[in-house]
This record gives structure tokens, sequence and C-alpha cells, in this order.
């Protein structure tokens, strides 16, 4: 007997939407967090080769934490506490001019971006990663400076 309020037809059509919701769904999030054959190929070979990886990236940083460590001694107007683990610190500087202006400056006079910080709500900082290549990060550090010679210190 058929109850007088459901509709078999009406149901099995609701169950053939679910099964392919849930398949779309299925589908979806697969695509979502997947990042594809090629990449996890990549991913399977970096990991093969992870120890020469590691060590490469830990002599970059290393580089970099001494190339800022030398900078800091010709620029007294920024201070930087280097982190012993990290990759990432805040470059501190001295000059009333808030961390976004000083960024937007520096990156259309100078092509040298840094994060402001006040997005970390940490007003005259520069987020400062240390992971990049060291011909780079030292160019980038000089620029900071000419920047600041030519426009901040009289």
């Amino acid at each position: 007997m058929i109850h007088p309020r459901r509709n078999p037809a009406s149901e099995n059509i609701l169950l053939k939407l679910d099964v392919e919701i849930h398949q779309i769904n299925v589908r979806r999030d697969y695509s979502m967090i997947s990042t594809g054959p090629l990449v996890d190929k990549l991913g399977w070979i970096a990991l093969k080769h992870k120890d020469e990886l590691i060590l490469r990236a830990k002599n970059i940083i290393s580089t970099n934490k001494n190339i800022v460590h030398e900078w800091l001694k010709d620029n007294p107007s920024f201070e930087c506490v280097l982190p012993s683990g990290g990759t990432v610190c805040f470059l501190k500087y001295y000059f009333d001019l808030k961390s976004e202006t000083f960024a937007k400056l520096l990156l259309a006079e100078k092509g040298v971006f840094f994060v402001p910080g006040s997005c970390f709500d940490k007003e005259y900082y520069f987020r400062l990663g240390l992971a990049q290549d060291s011909k780079l990060f030292k160019a980038g550090l000089n620029e900071l400076s000419n920047f600041v010679d030519e426009h901040l210190i009289s």
C-alpha cells in the first residue's frame, strides 16, 4: 500500500538526485584538494631528494641571515631579531612613515616589495622573508638603503 502523502516517483527522482549530488561533491572535493598527477609526481621526486633540498634551504636561510646581520651594522635606523628556526622576521624601522605608505613608495621607486607591518598590527615594521635567492635578497636590502638615503635621512 502506498502512503497517501508519499509519491514513489518523486522519491525515486530525489534519491537519484541525492546520488548525483554526492558524486558531484566527491569529484569537487577531489579537484579542490588535489593538485593533480603532475604536481603529485613532482612532489614524489622532491621527497626522494628531501635531504639535499633541506640542506639547500638551510644554506640559503643561513646566508640571508648573515646578509641581514651585516646590513644592519650599516643601517642603524633598522633593527631585527633574526629567528633561530624560522624563515620570517619583522624588520623594525625608525622613520615617521606608516608601513603601508613606506612599502608602496619603495615598490614604486625601487621595485622592492615588503609586506607592511600594518598587515600584522605591527606598524613601523616590514615582514622580511629569509628564504629567497641571496643575490636578490641582498640587492633588495641595498635598494632599501638607497631609498632611505635618498628620501628619509637628511
